[in-house]
């Protein structure tokens, strides 16, 4: 008799009946809910965002403009054929500006053209340079040129069209300034007279053409200093003009160290005669200079420079380090040259002398 065979059907689990079931490499619940969470920001954040990228567009196109047009200080390529042509300009017959002569290359700016696709090669890229310079007048008038230059790799520089002129606005009368200062943030002091006859010995050893009285009298300790004075110098005379404190705790009519506003005129060797015959004044040169001990007796010139470096003068800045500058170093303070009628007589003198000694 035959055995009933059963039906084996395959063991039920507790995934048979979901919808969906859990698969190999898909995130877990936290990481779920982490992805969620960074979603959020980037939607709270995205507003705050765009401002932001707007400006950084509209600073990449300043940059970008910026790189289209540059001041230029120094040399360029352009820089010889401009001053040349602004040259030859004022030279034409009848001058543009009579009597003007450059004074000085004031700067250019550099304009980037943009590549042209369509051109050729017999058609080369150029840039271009606008250069601008100071005219001066023989009357003193000023006047500022410019003047635009093409630059090539390949054809050089050539200048596009003529020049421009435009005067320049005369400065205001002295008397319309207020308050012109020689040095900011110092405390002005009333220059007593031992520096006053501190800055007039200074004047005479700076002017005596001899390193050692210069070096004693600025009294510099060190045996590595030397200092060059001015030669040729027949005469030398200075005025104190104002001065000022640099330290903060002085008394009210003196400081331990100040600064000196000093004008010193000079006579050169061979122009006394002149001077005299004509009544003239020299014209004077203007310092700033260091003075140290300026509360004592004995004030000391220490340091000098151009007008306005007062606040920044040290001691001793002038010196020459590391060598000795002889007498016979610096060029000797010529004679003062005798005048024709001087040589007349000396030589008349000279012939009679001889005739003397002859007939003897």
């Amino acid at each position: 008799m035959a055995r009933a065979k059963r039906s084996r059907k395959a063991a039920q689990t507790a995934w048979d009946g979901a919808e969906e079931v859990p698969r190999a490499g898909m995130p877990d619940a936290v990481e779920l809910t982490r992805r969620r969470r960074r979603a959020r920001w980037v939607v709270l954040a995205w507003p705050a965002l765009i401002p932001m990228l707007i400006g950084a567009g509209i600073v990449s196109q300043a940059g970008a403009e910026d790189d289209q047009v540059a001041a230029v200080q120094g040399s360029t390529p352009g820089r010889a054929a401009a001053e040349q042509a602004v040259r030859q300009w004022l030279m034409s017959e009848p001058s543009p500006l009579p009597g003007g002569q450059v004074q000085s290359w004031d700067g250019a700016e550099f304009v980037v053209r943009p590549p042209d696709p369509a051109a050729g090669p017999d058609d080369p890229h150029h840039d271009l340079e606008l250069h601008t310079m100071t005219l001066v007048t023989d009357d003193g008038r000023l006047y500022t040129a410019g003047v635009q230059v093409a630059i090539s790799d390949a054809l050089g520089a050539v200048v596009v069209g003529t020049p421009s002129l435009e005067p320049v606005a005369p400065a205001a009368d002295v008397s319309a300034w207020s308050e012109l200062e020689g040095w900011p943030d110092t405390t002005p002091l009333a220059v007593p007279e031992s520096v006053t006859d501190a800055v007039a010995s200074w004047a005479s050893a700076y002017a005596s053409g001899d390193p050692v009285a210069l070096r004693q009298n600025v009294s510099d300790p060190s045996e590595e200093h030397s200092y060059v004075p001015l030669t040729a110098v027949a005469q030398a005379t200075a005025e104190t003009r104002f001065g000022a404190a640099l330290t903060p705790d002085f008394d009210e009519l003196a400081a331990p160290e100040m600064v000196v506003r000093a004008e010193l005129s000079l006579v050169w060797a061979g122009q006394e005669e002149l001077i005299d015959e004509m009544s003239l004044d020299s014209t004077p040169m203007t310092f700033d200079v260091l003075v140290t001990g300026a509360d004592t007796a004995s004030p000391k010139v220490v340091a000098w420079g151009a007008p306005g470096t007062g606040p920044q003068l040290t001691p001793y800045a002038n010196a020459v380090t590391g060598r000795m500058v002889e007498v016979e170093d610096t060029l000797a303070t010529p004679e003062p040259t005798p005048s024709s009628s001087e040589g007349v007589e000396s030589g008349e003198e000279a012939t009679e002398t001889t005739e003397q000694e002859e007939s003897s």
